[in-house]
């Protein structure tokens, strides 16, 4: 679940949840993920995101939580509020490439810290290992692969 402005109390990202579940016509989701953290920019949202996603977890609408974005002291902080309430963080996703690999490595050791898969997103990082790009042809100007 995205940490919309507007997601600001526990109790809508559990009606996010539900209304998720009436779209795939689903009973229950494997995992629910918060995409990202809201601790640099809205803290006061961070608390109620993870209120809220643990209650999408108490009231059986997933089997398990996970995160996305999430750098390796904000997964030490959630999964110590997830143990004291007895909810499964199950994974935390990170963009993750051969180009990323040496930023990412901590979050290895975090997961395993945690007792949690690391799982990524964008291993060919935004297109820049599939080989479409070289020094004679690169991306162009204003598109955001080209700052990597």
């Amino acid at each position: 679940f995205a940490p919309y402005p507007w997601r600001i109390t526990s109790n809508q990202m559990v009606n996010a949840a539900k209304a998720s579940l009436d779209r795939l016509d689903q009973d229950k989701l494997s995992i629910a993920q918060l995409h990202w953290s809201t601790a640099n920019y809205q803290p006061f949202q961070e608390k109620a995101l993870w209120e809220g996603i643990g209650n999408v977890y108490d009231e059986g609408l997933c089997d398990a939580i996970g995160v996305s974005n999430y750098g390796p002291q904000q997964l030490q902080k959630i999964s110590k509020y997830m143990v004291d309430r007895n909810v499964p963080l199950a994974t935390a996703q990170i963009q993750y490439s051969l180009m990323t690999y040496k930023d990412c490595k901590d979050m290895n050791e975090s997961c395993d810290n945690v007792n949690c898969r690391l799982i990524s997103y964008s291993p060919l990082c935004l297109g820049l290992l599939t080989g479409k790009y070289n020094l004679d042809n690169l991306p162009r100007n204003g598109n955001p692969r080209r700052q990597l």
